[in-house]
């Protein structure tokens, strides 16, 4: 299954239970993240009020704003990708917003 069709159909599902039941039944936010040959890397947050976007990098959670923002300055600097490069910026973003030094 296409993980774009599957954050639609948690979308709809989040969006029916928020609208009809008057309760979010799950509550929490959710990554969905793929790599397929044809679309290459994709990910996906699906939010609990029922909406969904494709993102290049995102960040969940108490210290979402530190770690975006960190995603935000080193995407935009980058112009030649590396198969390393992702991970690096996940683990700075992750020292960044946690303060603490993860790489021990």
């Amino acid at each position: 299954m296409p993980v774009k069709l599957l954050a639609e159909k948690m979308t709809d599902l989040n969006q029916y239970y928020t609208q009809n039941a008057k309760m979010r039944c799950l509550g929490v936010g959710l990554l969905l993240i793929s790599f397929d040959d044809e679309k290459r890397p994709q990910v996906f947050c699906v939010d609990p009020a029922g909406c969904f976007r494709g993102m290049n990098a995102v960040a969940l959670g108490i210290k979402q704003g530190p770690a975006t923002t960190c995603f935000e300055k080193k995407i935009k600097k980058k112009k030649q990708w590396e198969s390393t490069h992702p991970v690096e910026i996940a683990i700075e973003a992750l020292q960044t917003s946690l303060g603490i030094d993860v790489r021990q």
